[in-house]
């Protein structure tokens, strides 16, 4: 499940295609992640470990909000791209940073085209209970602590952080929020690394998805690097199986 789980970012575009899909208490969570980065001071592009936290509180909900939703990825795959293209010709004046989350989305798309079948099957399979969740920081450490699967603990942060990037992006370009260059520049760093992980590891570990040989984008370069030093790492470690994965994943 921890594979199939819709970004919080999904959600976001989706209901922009389709305004009626709004879930109150989904909007309530993220406003007040929202108040949070507005009210953050930090000269830092990473989210602190309290947003990390609310985010994937917040994703566990989009989780169960869209677990309602069988259609969901059908729709999430062409809000993706409706986004990719208005952020690509923004009249934004930060055009610089909607430039950097259109290259980030467009790689996310490519991820997200070769994994929706197996978000489609997380989300249709998702049970969930009233008893207390992990936070994310005890998540993340759980899996840390488990050297063969310690790279779940960085796919976690990647993707989390990934989500953050996206959602401060969006208010410094809609003048929500000001931000100076030197933070936007961490920001779009945040982002380019996150995305870079992320795709990496889904590569590498879960493959799900393989980046094209042919496809000489510098993200995807950047991609390309990260799996082969994760392969190296994994042969001179523990391997293990995608079957392996998919058991562990489905029962946690």
């Amino acid at each position: 499940m921890l594979t199939a789980t819709p970004s919080i970012s999904d959600y976001l575009w989706m209901i922009k295609e389709n305004d009626s899909l709004k879930n109150f208490h989904i909007e309530e969570l993220l406003n007040g992640i929202i108040n949070s980065i507005k009210n953050n001071n930090s000269s830092s592009g990473n989210p602190n470990e309290k947003v990390q936290d609310d985010l994937f509180v917040l994703r566990m909900e989009v989780l169960r909000f869209l677990s309602k939703t069988p259609e969901a990825p059908l729709m999430i795959e062409k809000a993706i791209a409706e986004e990719i293209l208005i952020k690509r010709y923004t009249s934004s004046n930060i055009m610089s940073l909607s430039g950097t989350v259109a290259e980030c989305l467009d790689v996310y798309y490519k991820i997200f085209a070769e994994v929706s079948h197996v978000m489609e099957k997380g989300i249709k399979e998702a049970t969930f209970t009233d008893t207390p969740e992990l936070t994310f920081r005890a998540l993340k450490s759980f899996f840390y602590n488990i050297p063969e699967l310690s790279f779940i603990s960085k796919f976690l942060e990647a993707s989390i952080n990934f989500d953050y990037s996206l959602i401060v992006a969006d208010l410094i370009i809609n003048g929500k929020i000001r931000r100076t260059e030197s933070e936007i520049e961490d920001l779009k760093k945040l982002m380019k690394n996150s995305i870079t992980e992320y795709g990496a590891i889904m590569a590498s570990y879960f493959k799900f998805w393989v980046p094209n040989s042919e496809d000489e984008e510098q993200l995807i370069r950047n991609i390309k690097i990260e799996i082969a030093k994760m392969e190296l790492e994994q042969g001179k470690g523990i391997r293990v199986s995608q079957n392996e994965l998919k058991d562990f994943i489905s029962t946690n």
